[in-house]
């Protein structure tokens, strides 16, 4: 079995941008002799907000975040 979820949202008005990404992702195989193994197994979360302080130079602030369902 394997679930994945991809998403993006940008943002923009005036001055002030803002992008999220997120990557959510898990995957496991269940074999008769052995049992349950996970195989994917993936949160990530990226976020950026912008400012344009003049018209070549942006100014902004990031996050992430990355660890596992299971």
């Amino acid at each position: 079995y394997m679930a994945f979820l991809n998403g993006t949202v940008d943002y923009a008005f005036e001055r002030v941008s803002f992008n999220n990404i997120i990557d959510l992702q898990f995957g496991s195989v269940n074999n008769k002799n052995s049992g349950f193994f996970k195989n994917v197994d993936k949160i990530f979360f990226d976020s950026k907000l912008g400012y344009s302080i003049s018209k070549h130079w942006n100014l902004y602030a990031a996050v992430n975040f990355q660890s596992q369902f299971y």
